[in-house]
């Protein structure tokens, strides 16, 4: 299966721009900036009981490959304003806020998946996160597709409360491999039976609109967005399910 704009799948890790170019010609990157304070945001999930996001569980599932790197550095550069932006209007500690992250990689590497569970964003919850994230790396992968399939899995298998809104937001530039789609489809689809609202959502960070990555917030009852070097307003729409603008 190749990209969306008809490019050849690479044999490595190396993708030139032309990909991230292709990627947003399938689909344009949001330019509406992230609002600061979670608790003016809405859902725009059609099976969510409440359409406010004051009360809110997101986990991050990032592509932590070679190619990722400019990525991951513009995650590292806005995590704080992303945490910010969650724990204004919420109250002492965040409020109901919780956020965890899945980074991955492929079958191989260092490591397949390396989570970091869904976290109050209090003071001690914040130092976490924030150590975390510093500690991402880009590195390995060998070849294009990464175990997507996997990251998916552990996050869905977190501890969500389930009576809150549920977030996953995947982080990537490639697709899971062939033979591990339907697997990645299923999983994205039983998360959204598991939780009331509960959606995933996708950040195609450059796979030059590979089909997979369209379809699987299809399957996740989330959004498809794209990615121009501000991860911030593409992860908005994301969180939150609504269409980009």
């Amino acid at each position: 299966m190749g990209s969306g704009a008809g490019l050849p799948e690479p044999t490595g890790q190396a993708v030139g721009p032309e990909y991230l170019a292709a990627t947003l010609k399938v689909k344009a990157a949001p330019k509406l900036p992230m609002p600061p304070d979670h608790t003016t945001w809405s859902t725009c999930v059609a099976s969510a009981p409440l359409k406010g996001l004051s009360d809110l569980e997101l986990v991050l599932v990032i592509d932590t490959t070679g190619s990722m790197g400019g990525v991951i550095n513009d995650v590292k550069a806005n995590v704080q304003q992303l945490i910010a932006s969650l724990r204004t209007g919420g109250g002492p500690g965040g409020g109901s806020v919780r956020v965890g992250i899945v980074a991955y990689r492929d079958t191989h590497d260092a490591y397949v998946t390396l989570p970091f569970p869904l976290t109050a964003l209090d003071d001690a919850g914040t130092r976490a996160l924030l150590a975390f994230v510093s500690g991402l790396r880009a590195a390995g992968g060998a070849d294009w597709p990464e175990k997507l399939d996997a990251a998916l899995d552990v996050a869905a298998g977190m501890a969500w409360r389930g009576d809150v809104p549920a977030s996953i937001v995947v982080i990537a530039d490639a697709p899971a491999h062939k033979q591990d789609e339907p697997t990645a489809f299923a999983i994205a689809e039983a998360f959204t039976t598991k939780i009331p609202g509960a959606q995933v959502s996708l950040v195609d960070t450059g796979s030059g609109g590979h089909a997979f990555m369209q379809a699987l917030p299809k399957r996740g009852g989330g959004q498809y967005v794209t990615y121009d070097g501000h991860i911030l307003n593409s992860l908005f729409p994301a969180i939150t399910g609504c269409p980009s603008k």
